[in-house]
């Protein structure tokens, strides 16, 4: 949906909202939006905001001439940024925020980003050495342990919870064996547990919903709702 604002809301704006708060980013600066009122926070050229849940930091990639591509964390209570640390080369975004654990997922050097989106075509998973987690107070960046890739997934929503705390239905590709498993994603201990396999079709956790009482799922495929049984 669009409003009259100045800074159009974008498809992952989920990320960067909280109750009363929601930051967005543009070409032209970082912006604070507060009960439909928009408030620039600092100029550059921003994108791919995501917010904590205490509203007191933003982590966000920037570019600019001097410094190239960067991430960043912007503590809303002063407004000041400090640049996140990263060894190596190559351009790397904010993914979402894992409240089990109080870390930002961010991606680093993904082809996914420079390839087009075809409607009939489920891209494949992020490489796992390409996932990192930040801690929003510090800026430190470690691996991401064990299982990244579900929370990695996650664009225009987030992932399905389960009846249990910290955990998240997620399908995830298989390119070796030509089949997409689905299972239970834990987000403390970063594992997955597989449930279900579908052969020779490709979809991940964004294409697909969990009706867990009546133990059924639903997928998209090819631009059809399909179901199956779950065990």
């Amino acid at each position: 949906m669009r409003d009259g604002l100045g800074v159009p809301a974008g498809e992952e704006q989920w990320k960067a909202r909280l109750a009363d708060l929601e930051i967005r980013a543009s070409e032209d600066g970082l912006f604070k939006v507060v009960r439909g009122r928009l408030t620039k926070v600092r100029d550059g050229n921003y994108r791919n905001p995501v917010i904590t849940p205490n509203g007191r930091w933003v982590l966000v990639s920037k570019e600019d001439e001097r410094a190239g591509q960067a991430i960043f964390r912007v503590d809303l209570t002063t407004n000041k940024e400090y640049q996140v640390e990263l060894e190596g080369y190559g351009e790397s975004y904010p993914l979402a925020f894992i409240p089990s654990i109080n870390k930002v997922l961010i991606i680093r050097n993904d082809y996914r980003y420079y390839r087009s989106d075809d409607e009939d075509t489920t891209l494949g998973d992020s490489d796992p050495d390409n996932l990192l987690l930040v801690d929003p107070t510090t800026g430190v960046a470690n691996p991401a342990p064990g299982e990244g890739r579900p929370s990695a997934q996650q664009t225009y929503r987030a992932l399905q919870k389960t009846a249990k705390p910290n955990e998240y239905w997620a399908a995830m590709i298989d390119e070796e064996k030509g089949l997409t498993e689905i299972g239970v994603y834990e987000t403390k201990t970063f594992g997955f547990r597989p449930i279900l396999k579908v052969p020779k079709i490709r979809f991940n956790s964004m294409n697909m919903w969990v009706d867990e009482p009546g133990k059924k799922v639903y997928f998209v495929y090819r631009g059809h709702l399909l179901s199956l049984p779950m065990p």
